[in-house]
Parts: structure tokens; sequence; C-alpha cells
């Protein structure tokens, strides 16, 4: 699916982590049994997208030209899921947006 510019996007993606320390075999089989990946979830305005990742905002204004601040950059090799969210009723006012 293509995104448009400020469409809100859920973004489901998949967390690098470590373990921090010495770990032996028995705790690292651990850590993967029960820790494994972590999956983690985004909701922002889509901005745009490259070859590596997807750029969605967490706060936007309502003015034009839009200033957007907390740009997020998620990996697109993470990305397990996309969904596409319907506007508020707040955002359906505003004109321009």
């Amino acid at each position: 699916m293509e995104h448009q510019l400020n469409d809100r996007l859920e973004v489901i993606w998949m967390d690098a982590h470590s373990v921090s320390g010495w770990t032996d075999e028995d705790q690292l089989q651990n850590v993967i049994n029960n820790e494994g990946m972590l999956a983690m979830i985004t909701i922002g305005y889509f901005v745009c997208e490259d070859a590596l990742y997807i750029y969605v905002t967490q706060t936007r204004d309502t003015k034009t030209p839009i200033s957007r601040g907390n740009v997020f950059l998620i990996p697109k090799g993470s990305i397990q899921k996309i969904d596409l969210l319907s506007k508020t009723e707040a955002e359906n006012t505003l004109k321009g947006v």
C-alpha cells in the first residue's frame, strides 16, 4: 500500500535489543526462549519513505507548510505490519490537512 503525506499510521515493528554483561549458555537460552524479539507499536503521521526507512512524525502543526516534531525512522526490514488509521473528528474539521 502506498501511503500519502500525513496519513495516520500504526506501525508494528520488531526492535533490536541486547543482554548486557556476561551470559552463559543457559542464561542465553533463557533469553531466547522467554524474550525473543520485542514487538513495538508506533502511531504517527506518514512523512515519506525511502529504500531503507519509513518516516513518521508524532507531532505536527496545522499550518501550511507543516512543521513536524519527533520524526521517527523505522527500518523497513523490521516492519511486521502497517495499518492506516482513520482521521479523528478534530482532524476532519481542520482545513487543508
